[in-house]
């Protein structure tokens, strides 16, 4: 479709599928349980092999941010470039489900409101010009449930 100004307009519908990233503690790392922390290449090749445009993808906080004020990007580099090779535009997942465990008491810690912004605004100036697209907060309404009505998830 065009525009009054001549330009095209990006198509509104685009095919997106996803890759769950949960880490909770050390008791749940997804990535790790189903391997795709060793065979991501393989997995973004069958990502791309279904037509999509986009995916949506997690990039662990627990990976990215070990301990305070340490930054380990060189998986998380790896992994943006990938994915744009294939044609895949990310989305990419701030947080799923969990927090580094130096952040002792998860979601209720109270260091979690000032190091979920930092983390927020180091992924975004590090993939910013690779990625537009974000989920802030994974499926909120069960985090608020799990972790702090019912208390069923950490802390």
């Amino acid at each position: 479709m065009g525009r009054a100004d001549g330009r095209s307009r990006p198509s509104p519908l685009r095919f997106a599928v996803g890759i769950e990233d949960t880490v909770i503690l050390s008791d749940v790392d997804e990535y790790a349980a189903t391997g795709h922390d060793l065979r991501w290449r393989a997995d973004l090749d069958l990502a791309a092999a279904t037509g999509a445009t986009m995916i949506r993808y997690g990039l662990p906080w627990s990976w990215l941010n070990p301990e305070p004020g340490r930054w380990e990007w060189s998986w998380a580099d790896r992994v943006v470039d990938a994915l744009l090779a294939r044609g895949l535009e990310p989305i990419i997942d701030l947080v799923h489900y969990g927090c580094p465990t130096w952040l002792t008491g998860a979601f209720a810690d109270p260091r979690y409101p000032d190091a979920v912004a930092e983390h927020a605004a180091k992924v975004g100036a590090r993939y910013g010009d690779r990625g537009r697209w974000y989920t802030q907060l994974n499926e909120p309404l069960i985090t608020a449930e799990l972790c702090g009505e019912t208390a069923r998830w950490p802390p």
